[in-house]
């Protein structure tokens, strides 16, 4: 019996004793090599978005203030900016990404947001869950390695371990430490208008038949703490610094038929914003096609057609309100 328990603690000061030495094995690695020249197509290609959408940025603040579209790529493939700044004379930036970048998408926003600027929230359905911070998706975690090293500097140990072995990973499918030459951007340089809205967004008939929606069943777990969000926090950020908020629900593919639930779901989003003192502009089916005709590669990607008619509802039902189209008479 002795023996045995002798041999269960020495298993159990083993196991711990290794975590903890690879433990520190990832964290030698992560503040060695992220930043330093470890690039990787993925992240030169999420770069290439994001440069082009700053640089549109600071275009507008020489201007005066602007009018900011913040989400995933739901944005990013559906709103024409361009012709929207066009048709209404306001400035207006599609600053439309990645979702997976989850919550680094507000604290990339706070980076080129300005006191007197509107945001418009279009945000992923993952974005009102709590556990929307907790996986790094691939082409963030490669794009925070190359690019945003301070992202690693700043993250809990959890982040900080899984974004180093993420790294370890990408040298044993590619064993170099150089990678200089995939911080090319040559072969994207077209996707985006100066607007920094896709450009490139026609899909064909074959792949678009076989599109399912994203969202077949829109189901949101909303906590009760409202601060467990990281969205609650970033628009407590912008109240406090006179940067108005506004939302409306994204561009998807999903049938004409709602299910009861996915209603209450909506009114879940709708009481979430209420209580956060932001006006949701527009109801359960607002952004929601059932044409497949209207998407280029997945579910929540629209084409030129489908970017058009999306575009057209935000000038009118978005862009159009006094408060929002009076931005710089405030």
């Amino acid at each position: 019996m002795k023996n045995y328990k002798k041999f269960f603690i020495n298993t159990l000061l083993y196991f711990f004793v290794s975590i903890a030495v690879f433990s520190v094995f990832l964290l030698i690695i992560g503040y060695t090599f992220i930043g330093k020249n470890v690039y990787t197509p993925n992240a030169a290609h999420i770069n290439y978005w994001v440069s082009v959408k700053n640089q549109r940025a600071d275009v507008l603040d020489k201007k005066g203030n602007k009018i900011v579209f913040c989400s995933g790529s739901n944005t990013l493939f559906g709103f024409n900016s361009k012709y929207a700044e066009q048709v209404t004379g306001l400035s207006i930036l599609n600053y439309g990404s990645f979702a997976g970048f989850g919550s680094y998408i507000f604290e990339m926003s706070k980076q080129i947001l300005r006191p007197g600027d509107i945001v418009i929230l279009p945000l992923e359905f993952g974005f009102y869950r709590s556990e929307s911070t907790k996986n790094i998706q691939s082409p963030f975690a490669e794009w925070i390695i190359s690019y945003s090293p301070e992202y690693y500097y700043k993250s809990g140990i959890t982040k900080k371990l899984s974004l180093s072995f993420f790294l370890i990973k990408t040298w044993i499918l590619n064993p170099k430490l150089d990678y200089s030459d995939y911080a090319k951007t040559d072969k994207y340089i077209n996707e985006l208008n100066d607007y920094g809205d896709y450009i490139k967004n026609e899909g064909t008939l074959d792949r678009l038949l076989k599109l399912k929606s994203p969202y077949s069943n829109i189901t949101q777990k909303i906590p009760n703490k409202l601060e467990q969000l990281p969205l609650y926090n970033f628009i407590q950020y912008c109240h406090k610094n006179n940067i108005s908020v506004y939302a409306i629900m994204p561009n998807h593919l999903h049938l004409d038929y709602y299910t009861k639930d996915e209603i209450n779901n909506y009114y879940a989003i709708k009481s979430f914003y209420e209580k956060t003192g932001v006006k949701l502009i527009g109801d359960y089916k607002s952004g929601a096609y059932s044409d497949k005709m209207l998407f280029y590669d997945t579910g929540l990607h629209l084409n030129k057609k489908g970017q058009a008619l999306r575009t057209d509802w935000i000038i009118k039902n978005v862009l159009s309100l006094p408060e929002i189209k009076n931005i710089n008479q405030k």
